[in-house]
């Protein structure tokens, strides 16, 4: 048992029939990385007018 459980179940005790309490378990929530699974396409780096001025230098 965690230390967030363990107090998870001190808070339940102190609370007794107040309330109801329930748990949230995140254990079988699947890892989503926000950046790698995102539908939107990143744009070029560096951007288009960077290169132009990159290899037509003043």
């Amino acid at each position: 048992m965690t230390i967030t459980d363990q107090l998870a179940e001190e808070a339940k005790a102190l609370i007794g029939d107040r309330a109801e309490v329930k748990f949230l378990n995140y254990a079988d929530v699947p890892f989503f990385n926000q950046t790698r699974n995102s539908r939107t396409r990143q744009p070029p780096w560096p951007p288009p007018s960077w290169r132009s001025l990159r290899s037509n230098p003043a």
